[in-house]
């Protein structure tokens, strides 16, 4: 709690490893700060769903959180078992991202190739932006801390996940350098060409 003594969003997954005790996650979302969960965060949250949908049965309306879900799809796969989706293994990736959406309340990322982002009350949209040179390690840690600088600025959850998921994609279009050249590292220094040929002020 002390370190997020003035806080005003978090990003939790990247980095972490896979032994981290649920009780730590469990103590992240219980400060109710909006989050975005990716990496080893996903994986660990799909080893214990109950941390989001315990209390789902109890809602009158449709269940919503202050937590973006950023999986690829090998971690959504992980997604989809642990939350009781296995039906939409095979359905398009559209279809998955809006059932975890719905499952979770969260505003789901579904990473790749025009990526999806699916909010709980159903609204799917699919990123333009963006080109092969994004496949490389790294740059969905990148785009976790996009989403969470975002939210930091005060934006609404989906808003982060929508315009973040932009700007990340929009900074490989600006990369000066061959697509295979282009690593997670250099992503960042992208980010403030990306927000000005959006004529923003954002300060990632």
């Amino acid at each position: 709690e002390l370190l997020l003594k003035g806080k005003s969003a978090m990003v939790y997954g990247p980095g972490t490893g896979a032994t981290v005790d649920a009780a730590f996650l469990e103590a992240l979302l219980a400060q109710k700060l909006p989050m975005v969960i990716d990496a080893d965060g996903l994986r660990l949250l799909a080893a214990n769903p109950l941390l989001l949908t315990a209390d789902l049965s109890e809602r009158k309306s449709a269940p919503t959180s202050n937590i973006v879900l950023t999986p690829h799809p090998g971690e959504m796969r992980a997604l989809l078992e642990g939350f009781g989706l296995q039906e939409y293994a095979e359905a398009s990736r559209i279809e998955q991202a809006k059932a975890l959406a719905k499952r979770t309340g969260c505003v789901v990322v579904l990473k790749g190739r025009f990526t999806v982002v699916a909010e709980p009350t159903g609204r799917t949209t699919l990123n333009l932006s963006g080109d092969v040179s994004l496949a490389t390690a790294g740059s969905g840690d990148v785009l976790s801390g996009c989403i969470g600088a975002l939210l930091a600025e005060g934006l609404a959850l989906a808003d982060a996940a929508h315009l973040g998921v932009f700007l990340h994609g929009l900074t490989s279009e600006l990369r000066q350098t061959p697509a295979r050249s282009l690593i997670a590292d250099d992503l960042p220094a992208l980010l403030p060409a990306a927000i000005a040929h959006l004529g923003g002020s954002a300060t990632l």
